[in-house]
């Protein structure tokens, strides 16, 4: 039965490979680098049988300085190339000011080493000849593109041209080491460079041949402007996360010489084999999160079973065969043995350590990953430095020991989030609710008496502003509609109100005003239906006929899960689909709140957010009187808006588009959540946001105003 089955099976294995591209990219991640690790074994291996084991010392330090130049020169842009060039419109520009910048700064990186090399170890000195210098500058800038150029591939979902690439390139890097027999240490550095210079060529000509890249000496100050804040502290963080592995061949070889630092090189070469499979697949993981943020905690789980079912069996393997395979390099390697299986163990470490920063990297939560990643380089630099009289099996220790507490670290940190959350709101909602109680009585108290207002079926919460309205106001709220009341306001937390909640709204709207009675849908659908009449235009595209950026989100209200992706593509049900609208400004986004109480434009706060953060909650805010934003036309078209959707008390998220400069209302909040006091406003200017909100709401509703509440607007 399963033989008869074999190729059903096999088929749809296909199937799912082609239609996952979490998975399809993990592999050709996985593949491309082990490629690039299986090819370097042999190569290693050729040089091991042909060059001294000095040579190889000093080969493997300069080799690594080579890299930690790269990855310095990269300057964040690695990152922000996957992050940012699925939603980038001038992706031409974006790339090339990246190289621009990684080149200039590999020369300076660069030219910095070889001043400080013979420093570190007189055995490193060769690198100060002329003709050596210029040769290692070169290399270094060879190194560095050819890294940025793998996000570029990730960030398009394109991980197989990568594999392509390393196996052409690191095929002819067998050969090399043979053709400089006569070089020494610098033999091996130049056939290590001339391979990565192959794969740099490689890697331009397919981007130019699939993604329409055009080679220009283009620096964008508006991309340097727009990436710096999420690269700086990923470059930071990218910065620490390499240190130990290129610091240590260098401390290697001051503190136990040449031969020493060639054996730890062998053997960190194969325990690197299996940190390919973490890495890759955190690669693709955060490739995938950049498209669809919505999905990162099912995909992170998906990566996690992925990264067990294989690193499991490959520790494994190494603790069995590890030193079978380090004497194939010659007797002396088998020395490394202890240092390999401590390497191995301390794969699950790495895994947790990657997958953490994959979801720091998506999420955008840039201080966590520059915490974990110094966590794992002062921890690991510290204790290899430590523990290097015990030789090679000290510096095992270090790594293994550096990493499971960085492993540990990345746990808190993700972690934190909801301990945080939680402890905040332990200790913020009493505050809030204290102060706003406080509010109360001193304004009812001022006033001699007690008036109240009516919320049906639900009462404002702390994080509604119409709570801190209406204590501020010293008002007391109830729900029971037979009780008196001054004012009676509709109020459910739900994106439709619910038919029985709306027949008792109706009941009681025969006898009294009630504030938002016909404004029962606030749903995506129904606002773009609402606009659609009164404007005449869409914010809706359908995804499979439109061409270009769209903007993805759900139809329900107040989930903030709106992400961008690229047109045609498929429906998805419960989603909704609109036009991207250009709102930056000054490289910020420009998002118009406005404020609505008896179906009048009241206010509007101007909300500035950065670019990476469009779809965040938190941002800059200031009040703005509506005409200084809109013309009056336009406040007449809001507030008619206002009238057909049942809005009377509420918020609306406005953009104006720069292309056609229209407006657009995106979204619609009937129970309007308020800036957070202490977190999004300091407590001065809270106060006089919920002041003036005050004296709005009292005047549009005709209810008694305090004295107190002179704001006057800006």
């Amino acid at each position: 039965m399963l033989l008869r089955n074999m190729p059903l099976y096999i088929k749809y294995c296909i199937a799912y490979f082609r239609k996952d591209s979490l998975l399809r990219n993990s592999v050709y991640l996985m593949l491309a680098t082990g490629v690039l690790a299986g090819f370097g074994f042999f190569f290693w291996l050729i040089v091991a049988k042909t060059f001294s084991t000095a040579d190889i010392g000093v080969a493997t330090a300069l080799v690594s300085a080579m890299n930690l130049i790269a990855y310095l020169s990269l300057m964040g842009f690695n990152v922000a190339f996957v992050r940012f060039t699925p939603s980038a419109q001038d992706k031409n520009g974006n790339l090339n000011t990246g190289l621009l910048v990684a080149t200039a700064a590999a020369i300076v990186f660069s030219i910095a080493f070889i001043l400080i090399a013979p420093h570190i170890s007189m055995h490193l000195s060769l690198i100060g000849y002329p003709l050596f210098a210029a040769g290692f500058v070169l290399f270094c800038i060879a190194t560095t593109l050819n890294l940025l150029t793998d996000s570029v591939f990730i960030a398009n979902r394109e991980a197989r041209y990568i594999l392509f690439i390393n196996t052409a390139y690191s095929a002819a890097k067998i050969g090399l080491p043979l053709l400089f027999l006569s070089a020494g240490a610098f033999g091996i550095v130049t056939a290590a460079a001339l391979a990565q210079a192959l794969g740099l060529g490689l890697s331009i000509l397919a981007m130019m041949h699939l993604f329409a890249y055009r080679p220009h000496l283009t620096l964008k100050s508006s991309v340097l402007g727009q990436v710096w804040r999420y690269c700086a502290s990923n470059y930071v963080a990218s910065i620490f996360s390499l240190l130990p592995a290129t610091v240590m061949p260098l401390m290697v070889i001051g503190a136990l010489g040449p031969e020493p630092a060639a054996y730890f090189y062998i053997a960190m070469m194969i325990g690197n084999l299996l940190y390919v499979i973490p890495w890759s697949i955190t690669r693709a993981l955060f490739a995938e999160g950049s498209h669809d943020e919505v999905t990162l905690l099912q995909n992170a789980k998906k990566a996690m079973f992925i990264i067990g079912a294989l690193l499991t069996p490959a520790i494994l393997f190494l603790a069995l065969f590890g030193s079978f395979i380090l004497s194939i390099f010659g007797r002396g390697y088998a020395q490394g043995n202890s240092l390999l299986l401590l390497l191995a163990l301390a794969g699950f470490a790495v895994a947790v350590m990657a997958i953490a920063n994959a979801i720091f990297l998506v999420t955008k939560q840039s201080r966590e990953v520059v915490v974990l990643n110094v966590t794992f380089a002062i921890a690991t630099i510290a204790l290899v430095y430590a523990l290097l009289p015990l030789g090679l099996y000290g510096v095992g220790v270090g790594w293994l020991v550096g990493n499971a507490i960085a492993a540990l670290a990345g746990y808190l940190l993700f972690r934190r989030e909801s301990i945080m959350t939680s402890w905040w709101k332990n200790f913020n909602i009493p505050i809030t609710i204290i102060v706003a109680k406080w509010r109360y009585l001193r304004a009812s108290f001022a006033r001699g008496d007690k008036r109240t207002i009516l919320f049906y079926p639900h009462k404002p919460q702390h994080f509604h502003i119409l709570y801190a309205i209406v204590h501020e106001l010293g008002y007391a709220v109830t729900t029971n509609p037979s009780k008196c009341h001054e004012l009676a306001i509709a109020f459910e937390d739900q994106t439709i109100r619910s038919n029985e909640h709306h027949a008792v709204l109706q009941e009681l709207a025969r006898t009294q005003p009630v504030a938002n009675l016909n404004c029962a849908d606030i749903s995506k659908e129904n606002i773009e239906k609402i606009f659609r009449e009164t404007y005449g235009y869409n914010t809706f595209v359908n995804p499979e006929q439109y061409s270009g950026r769209c903007v993805r989100k759900s139809n329900n209200n107040s989930t903030h899960d709106g992400v961008f992706i690229a047109c045609p593509a498929a429906k998805e049900p419960g989603y909704v689909y609109q036009k991207f609208i250009e709102c930056e400004h000054e490289g910020r986004i420009a998002d118009l709140r406005g404020i609505i109480m008896g179906g009048k434009l009241r206010h509007i706060t101007l909300k500035y957010k950065a670019p990476e953060a469009r779809f965040d909650i938190t941002s800059d805010i200031s009040m703005r009187r509506p005409d200084t934003l809109l013309s009056a036309q336009e406040i007449e078209g809001v507030e008619s808006f206002c009238k057909s959707l049942g809005l009377d008390c509420g918020e609306m998220d406005i953009l104006r588009d720069k292309t056609d400069g229209k407006i657009y209302i995106i979204d619609v909040s009937n129970t309007s959540g308020g800036p957070v006091r202490n977190l999004h406003l300091p407590a001065q200017e809270y106060d006089a946001y919920v002041q003036m909100l005050s004296e709005s709401f009292a005047r549009a509703y005709g209810l008694a105003i305090d004295a107190r509440l002179t704001v006057v607007v800006q």
